[in-house]
């Protein structure tokens, strides 16, 4: 998803280029993998966090909603068993 990809305006002009392999999104976020214990069988869980750029910046500074619905700093998180 574009929300998520903090240079999405830079990647925007090679968007119909043919050698998109060469582009690198760069995303915000955080992920773990930790094995589950105390189970018959064998388990793994995993926390995906990404930040959305739009309402970005610290705390105090930057607070509530804008008028296209984007809350500042948003985070979508997956969890994964």
């Amino acid at each position: 998803e574009q929300r998520f990809v903090w240079n999405h305006k830079l990647l925007e002009p090679f968007a119909g280029a043919h050698q998109t392999r060469c582009l690198l999104p760069v995303v915000c976020g955080f992920a773990k993998v930790v094995p589950l214990s105390g189970l018959k069988q064998q388990a793994s869980m995993a926390v995906i966090g990404r930040r959305d750029w739009h309402r970005c910046g610290y705390r105090y500074l930057s607070r509530g909603i804008d008028a296209e619905g984007h809350v500042s700093n948003a985070v979508e998180t997956e969890q994964i068993v």
